[in-house]
C-alpha cells in the first residue's frame, strides 16, 4: 500500500492515539501490520547515487513508546542511517519530523544489526 505524505501522517496519528488510549489492554509486540506498510510508516526512504550505484537509505521518523506494542520482528533495519544530520546532508533532503525528535525504539522487539547500517 502506497500512501502519500498526508495520508501517512493521518494514519500515524490515528494509530498512536488508539494505542495510547488502550495502552494497558494491548500486550507488547501483539499488533501485527503488513511489513511493507509498517516500514513505509516508520522510515523516510531516499534513493541516491553512492559509490557509482543507486542505493536506498532509510531514516526512522516514526518512533516512540507506542511502537513496543507492535511486532517489529519482520521490519528490516538494514541500510538505516542513524544520524539525522548525515541523512539530511547525504540525501540533500529535510526530514519529515521535528529536528528535536529522537529515535525511540526502546522495549521493542526490533531486530537491529548495526553492521548492516548505512
Amino acid at each position: 500500500m502506497r500512501l502519500n505524505r498526508k495520508e501517512k501522517n493521518e494514519f500515524r496519528n490515528r494509530v498512536e492515539e488508539a494505542v495510547n488510549s488502550n495502552w494497558n489492554e494491548i500486550p507488547d509486540a501483539s499488533i501485527k501490520i503488513d511489513t511493507s506498510l509498517l516500514e513505509e510508516l516508520i522510515f523516510q526512504t531516499e534513493h541516491i547515487w553512492y559509490g557509482g550505484k543507486q542505493v536506498t537509505i532509510k531514516f526512522p521518523i516514526w518512533t516512540g513508546p507506542f511502537l513496543r506494542k507492535f511486532d517489529l520482528t519482520s521490519v528490516s533495519f538494514d541500510d538505516v542511517l542513524w544520524n539525522k544530520k548525515a541523512f539530511q546532508t547525504i540525501c540533500n533532503v529535510s526530514l519529515e519530523i521535528d529536528e528535536n525528535q529522537d529515535c525511540d525504539l526502546s522495549y521493542t522487539n526490533a531486530k537491529i544489526d548495526f553492521r548492516k547500517a548505512f
